[in-house]
């Protein structure tokens, strides 16, 4: 029952109003500023509802709050007149500004009071904004007492208790104070702007930023501004973010420009866009929850601030100069912040006035305007001593190669800078003299005309602009080209009397454009005409009616360029000259030998009885041609590929010449070279698709169209794919899959070969070390890549294949490169160091098409091969016989001799793989084992393998076996012995059954018999 009761005095009590009672406090006529902070008794409640009891128990009056809840803050006071007169008093209460707002999150700003009570009658107060802060005027009688609550939106109340006339004058003084605190920011602000516009820079442009952030800053906490214009702009809700964000950006962009931090414009840009969003994202943000924006944006601030105290401190890093002077800045700012923490963490009974904290910014503000004058002082202004204009117009021109020249006409008066004498090393007194004669003395007699007639001229009209070149002597007695660029000046009366400019050096400029038309009409290289003077020449024989019919000659001298990659283009340079000379000595007065491009030649001949039989001429060219031509020693011959156009008269256009010629000559060179062809209407003109063919290269390269097959190399004995060989294929977008034959002299003759086989070399070891991590094939495995002459030249070759191998952490010897050994011996000295570099990276090194080359013996032993690959050629069908199955036994018997192994390419049949495994060869490929096949297919063929191997129950593990994909799947596996090459145990299951097990005769090949269905 006690329980009960308990519970049910409680519920009562709930119901039942708050009761408070007032702070009595007497006052009179000496009250002027008196704080309530201290005095005020405080309510908190959660009903809307209050009971303020007065002097006796009579007076309660209830009291409904006009807050939004569910809590409800109020303050009571009770005023006692102790004078026998009425007092009139002002209630002033502070609006809550930037001190005491709490940390986290910061607690809305803005005025604190929401009604003010009279509890006498219940009656409320009326509340007047004078400059930001709330009033209510209270009328307290002679002797009597007036009770107040005041209805808060929070727990905090900063109020005073003012009389009346006291309160006036304290205001506007405090007025007049705020006001000089804004009109000093803002003039300091105007200050910075001058300063911008007399030298613009960054520094000044972080100075203003700060400068307006600060303002608003100021104008937030005093509100003096938004006060006068009747706007509420102090902080409370969206603005104080707003201004505290800004600052922090202001303080960022100063950070970076005052310490130059970093010194990269480009990374500094990159860090001031960062910070520019990070402060638009703390705006947006300020909209949804205006006091975690602010919270953020304080505690950005204290890190910002402190950071640049810390790197002004630090002895490393940044402009030490520009550290040093922006110190006193950073000092003063964090001392600012510590000031503010504190207030934003004091408590109400010791607020801080907004007056006092916006001094402090004021201070702020002028050491900031102090440190930008001397950072910009440093920077330039007053940095240098003032020289007139005068001096600096005479040191830029005299800089510039320029010298002044004033000419007067009416007195013929000629004045001309010091520096004239100086740049043709001249005596000055005999350069210069009032007359103007001196000057011409040293003008070029056939430029002298000219300038005379300039001299001689009165009607210049005022601005008009004279310019003349001429040739000045200089003091060895040559002549320089000098450029005159002057004005005509009128005085008063509008009359010329002056022409002022400068004489500019040109000396160079001439050099350049004599060289330029040398080179239009001359090869620099061979002395021959060029393209444009035989086609000058070309239509002038052809219009002239009275001039005899003419043939173009087109002679290309067959595979320069790979003269220019073997030997190197000193050689082909040298061979240039030699046949260039000797094909002179052929040319007939009234026609032209000429340089095209590259190595090939044209030669305009004239149809006459000197000139007699064209074939004549064409053998003799192609005689001249191939004889041998020395170099450093060393006997060279060349071929070359000719085309000779029909006979042109008349309508015929210089240009269908040459092109009918070229046609021609590459009709010579597709067949084979060293011959020539005479045009005619039935030949194809196939440049146009060559050439598209090559700009469709190029874009191939750029945008990877150029992919990679691999076709399985396998040991001869078992069929076991030891590896692949890795080939280009280009998968054109129109033309379909494009075999190397279809681009590979054009990839040569664009000189794209480079790009092709790096391609070639980076895909393919990183293909292989995808699959040595995969499937983990076994040490034997391997990839070969062909290695192109043009990479062998590139003397970085070595560090690519080294960058290639650490990439890709492929197993040694795991990637061979295919090297033919006709590129070799073009340079093997070099060569044997090339290899002999691969082979320490950890390559394996494979002769390509051995037997068609050179075939030098002594390249076997002085070149670090591990594989031969014989040529196709010596296992053709057509060449069955003895004495061939006795080279392929040579071959096979030396390559073992000295530790290297043998692959057969271009195997067609059985027969030919049976053949090949008697007379000893390891290893061989061809489209019978296998053709070239795409990365899926030949990956999935090769997991396929190591399923089928890591499946076999044998007592010793099995390498892989190779199987047709496009088959069924494999029912054949085949095992042998880990330590022989070649097995002596042929054990083979069809289905799972033994179907035959035999031991395998001394060199006899292994064959399959009908029954097992041979899958390789």
């Amino acid at each position: 029952m006690l329980l009960f009761g308990i519970v049910g005095l409680v519920l009562v009590a709930a119901t039942l109003p708050a009761t408070a009672q007032n702070v009595s406090m007497s006052v009179d006529a000496h009250t002027n500023g008196l704080s309530l902070n201290a005095n005020r008794y405080p309510i908190v409640s959660d009903k809307n509802e209050i009971s303020v009891l007065g002097p006796q128990e009579k007076d309660n009056t209830i009291l409904k709050a006009q807050g939004p809840g569910p809590r409800y803050y109020w303050s009571a006071f009770s005023f006692q007149n102790a004078e026998g007169t009425a007092l009139d008093f002002v209630l002033a209460i502070e609006p809550q500004r930037f001190p005491g707002s709490g940390l986290w999150p910061v607690a809305e700003a803005g005025p604190q009071a929401l009604s003010v009570m009279l509890t006498r009658d219940g009656s409320r107060g009326r509340l007047q904004v004078i400059d930001g802060v709330q009033t209510v005027i209270l009328h307290i009688p002679a002797k009597d007492t007036v009770n107040v609550a005041i209805e808060t939106l929070g727990p905090k109340l900063s109020t005073s208790l003012w009389q009346l006339d006291q309160f006036n004058s304290s205001h506007l003084g405090l007025a007049y104070y705020k006001g000089l605190l804004e009109g000093l920011i803002l003039l300091m602000l105007v200050g910075l702007v001058a300063l911008f516009s007399s030298q613009p820079s960054r520094v000044v442009i972080a100075g203003i930023a700060f400068s307006i952030a600060m303002a608003l800053f100021v104008e937030g906490d005093i509100g003096l501004l938004a006060a006068r214009a009747g706007l509420n702009f102090g902080f409370g809700g969206w603005f104080q973010p707003v201004a505290e964000s800004l600052l922090v950006g202001a303080t960022g962009f100063c950070l970076i420009t005052f310490l130059n931090l970093p010194r990269k414009p480009e990374i500094q840009s990159i860090l001031l866009g960062a910070g520019a969003l990070l402060v638009l994202a703390n705006l947006a943000y300020a909209l949804a929850e205006p006091g975690y924006a602010s919270g953020l944006a304080r505690i950005a601030m204290v890190i910002v601030s402190f950071a640049g105290l810390g790197l002004c401190v630090m002895p490393t890093g940044g402009d030490q100069s520009l550290k040093i002077k922006s110190l006193l800045f950073w000092l003063t700012l964090c001392g600012w912040v510590i000031i503010a923490g504190f207030a934003a963490l004091m408590s109400d009974t010791a607020p801080v006035l907004g007056a006092q904290f916006a001094a402090l910014c004021t201070v702020v503000l002028l050491v900031l305007c102090f440190v930008v004058l001397r950072i910009s002082a440093a920077r330039g202004l007053g940095a240098r001593p003032f020289i007139n204009d005068a001096t600096m117009r005479s040191l830029a021109l005299s800089s510039g190669r320029h010298v002044m020249w004033n000419w007067q006409p009416q007195t013929n008066r000629l004045e001309v800078g010091k520096e004239l004498a100086r740049l043709l090393d001249l005596d000055e007194p005999s350069l210069i003299r009032p007359s103007g004669n001196g000057f011409r003395d040293i003008v070029h007699p056939l430029d002298v005309p000219p300038y005379q007639k300039l001299a001689e001229r009165h009607d210049l009209e005022p601005g008009e602009r004279v310019t003349l070149e001429m040739r000045l002597r200089q003091g060895d007695g040559n002549y320089r080209w000098f450029e005159l660029q002057a004005r005509a000046l009128a005085n008063q009366a509008g009359v010329v009397d002056r022409c002022i400019g400068t004489l500019t050096d040109i000396g160079r400029l001439k050099e350049i454009e004599t060289q330029l038309t040398s080179d239009s009409l001359q090869d620099q290289l061979t002395g021959l005409a060029t393209k444009g003077l035989l086609l000058d020449r070309l239509e002038r024989a052809l219009t002239n009616p009275r001039a005899m019919a003419t043939r173009l000659v087109v002679i290309d001298i067959d595979r320069f360029k790979l003269i220019n990659e073997g030997l190197g283009h000193e050689a082909g340079d040298s061979i240039l000259k030699t046949v260039a000379a000797r094909l002179q000595a052929l040319v007939l007065n009234g026609e032209t030998l000429a340089r095209l491009a590259g190595g090939q030649f044209a030669l305009m001949a004239q149809e006459s009885k000197a000139r007699g039989d064209f074939s004549a001429l064409v053998e003799a060219i192609a005689a001249t041609v191939s004889q041998p031509t020395e170099h450093l020693g060393q006997q060279i011959v060349v071929t070359a590929s000719i085309g000779v156009s029909p006979s042109g008269k008349g309508e015929v256009k210089p240009q269908d010449l040459v092109d009918q010629a070229q046609v021609a000559m590459l009709e010579a060179r597709g067949e084979g070279g060293s011959r020539a062809v005479f045009y005619h209407t039935e030949m194809r003109d196939d440049r146009a698709r060559l050439i598209s063919l090559e700009s469709d290269l190029r874009r191939a390269i750029n945008q990877n169209e150029i992919i990679i097959y691999y076709q399985p190399i396998v040991y001869l004995g078992t069929l076991e794919v030891a590896g692949f060989e890795a080939l280009a294929r280009w998968q054109h977008p129109e033309l379909g899959l494009l075999q190397p034959s279809e681009f590979v002299d054009v990839a040569e003759t664009a000189g794209l070969m480079r790009e092709i086989g790096q391609q070639m070399l980076q895909g393919a070891a990183r293909q292989l070390g995808i699959w040595q991590r995969l499937h983990r094939p076994g040490p034997g495995f391997f990839v070969s890549v062909n290695v192109s002459a043009s990479q062998l030249n590139n003397p970085d070759f070595p560090a690519q294949v080294q960058q290639v191998l650490l990439r890709e952490n492929l197993e040694p010897g795991s990637l061979k490169l295919e090297i033919t050994e006709t590129v070799l011996m073009r340079q093997p000295e070099r060569s044997v160091v090339l290899l002999r570099q691969l082979q320490a990276l950890g390559v394996g090194l494979a002769c390509d098409d051995f037997g068609t080359g050179y075939s030098s013996l002594s390249s076997l032993r002085d070149f670090p091969f591990d594989t031969l690959k014989m040529d196709r050629s010596f296992i053709s069908l057509e060449n069955v016989d003895d004495r061939n199955d006795r080279i392929i036994s040579s071959i096979t018997a030396l390559s073992h001799a000295l530790k290297m192994v043998v692959v057969a390419e271009g195997i067609e049949t059985q027969e030919q793989i049976d053949k090949l495994a008697e007379l000893g060869v390891a290893y061989g490929q061809g489209y019978f084992i296998g053709r070239p096949e795409s990365v899926e297919i030949a990956g999935a063929r090769l997991h396929s393998i190591m399923v089928a191997a890591a499946s076999i129950a044998a007592p010793t593990v099995s390498r892989s076996l190779y199987v047709p994909l496009e088959s069924s799947p494999p029912t054949t596996r085949l095992a042998y012995p880990e330590t022989d090459l070649l097995p002596s145990i042929f054990a083979l299951e069809l289905d799972g059954k033994p179907v035959v097990t035999r031991k395998a005769k001394k060199k006899a090949p292994l064959r399959v018999k009908k029954k097992a269905k041979r899958r390789g």
